[in-house]
């Protein structure tokens, strides 16, 4: 699965719809942001640069809820420095992005 649903329902019982909306749409921006950082640093060959990126991603997805696309960054976070081994994944990353962003809104739109 993309997301976690069910624990993002917890948070909804907690917190207003607006607040959620909100989070979810600053989270689309930030996840495209490091996802652009984290292409930017695959084609510079900057393993630094990927391991930041990826670290990000992994802690601003997962703390809403995208499971899928939090797992994917850890292991590219942790393949960093074997940079081609780590951009080999960033097809199938993307895709788990492009997902996850779909998801947000689809969740933001409740």
């Amino acid at each position: 699965p993309v997301g976690d649903e069910e624990k993002l329902d917890e948070l909804r019982a907690q917190i207003p719809d607006e607040a959620i909306s909100s989070l979810l749409e600053e989270a689309q921006k930030s996840l495209k942001g490091h996802f652009i950082k984290l292409q930017n640093a695959a084609s510079e060959k900057n393993t630094e640069k990927m391991r930041e990126a990826a670290h990000a991603i992994k802690g601003a997805s997962g703390s809403m809820f995208a499971a899928k696309v939090s797992q994917m960054a850890a292991e590219i976070e942790k393949q960093s420095g074997q940079i081609e081994r780590a951009s080999e994944r960033l097809p199938e990353f993307e895709k788990a992005v492009e997902d996850t962003l779909k998801w947000w809104q689809e969740q933001a739109a409740k």
